[in-house]
């Protein structure tokens, strides 16, 4: 059990991502010169926009132990957020009765967590203002159809978004950047007048993948040293709102 959780860690966090000097707490908002204004924001949900990391995590820990009986510890846990859900069952178990045995429980776990999760600080406001300056939104997320329903939907904001793709709607989830090109295809947007705002490195590999720009969402990201090299970072949700004035 100790040996899988540490292949976890060794498959999850590259000893070496990059020699930037990058602090989390310091807000990196650039513009680089020559690039086009940007028209459109896709965005991901968990960590994001959606303050469930907490949610998630041990809703997933509590999957684990009853589908396993192993006791794994959040901190192990951090670097599965923004995998999809069958990579992350992959990670802690090889029949593929019981990988689909534990997404079974981790869906009920999240679905009957009595607290719904919330929105961080100034996600509605920005997204209303975004909105009023004819920018295209979209959401691009590793969720499922049936994990939307269970939190994201029931915040009534969907209609806010020209876009939501899952990852039921595509074949190869992030790190793939299958999903944001699809958005960007759907909403006829132009990849150097677009940006992806997320929270992991997956995030960041399908930005890159799909050949777009890539911005951290760096409120909740816990000090993932796999992030220190990522070049462009908002320290708010607000923080939005500067790169389209």
């Amino acid at each position: 059990r100790r040996q899988r959780q540490m292949c976890i860690r060794d498959r999850l966090h590259p000893s070496s991502i990059g020699q930037l000097n990058f602090h989390l707490g310091f807000r990196n908002i650039i513009l680089k010169e020559g690039t086009m204004m940007i028209d459109t924001i896709l965005l991901d949900i968990d960590g994001t926009m959606l303050d469930s990391r907490s949610c998630l995590l041990s809703s997933l820990q509590m999957a684990i132990k009853k589908t396993l009986n192993q006791d794994i510890p959040l901190s192990t846990l951090e670097p599965t957020m923004g995998m999809h859900e069958k990579d992350t069952a992959a990670l802690f178990t090889d029949p593929p009765e019981k990988q689909q045995e534990l997404q079974d429980n981790w869906t009920y776990y999240v679905k009957n967590n009595t607290t719904l999760p919330k929105l961080y600080p100034n996600v509605l406001s920005t997204l209303l203002f975004l909105k009023s300056r004819n920018i295209k939104l979209g959401i691009v997320t590793s969720k499922t159809k049936e994990h939307m329903r269970n939190d994201f939907d029931k915040l009534h904001i969907n209609h806010l978004f020209d876009i939501i793709v899952t990852s039921d709607d595509i074949k190869r989830p992030k790190p793939d950047g299958e999903s944001i090109v699809y958005a960007l295809d759907q909403l006829g947007s132009d990849k150097s007048a677009s940006i992806y705002v997320g929270d992991t490195y997956n995030d960041y590999l399908a930005a890159c993948d799909a050949g777009v720009g890539f911005y951290l969402a760096g409120w909740d990201v816990a000090g993932d040293s796999m992030l220190r090299g990522i070049e462009n970072r908002l320290g708010d949700f607000g923080d939005l709102k500067i790169l389209i004035l």
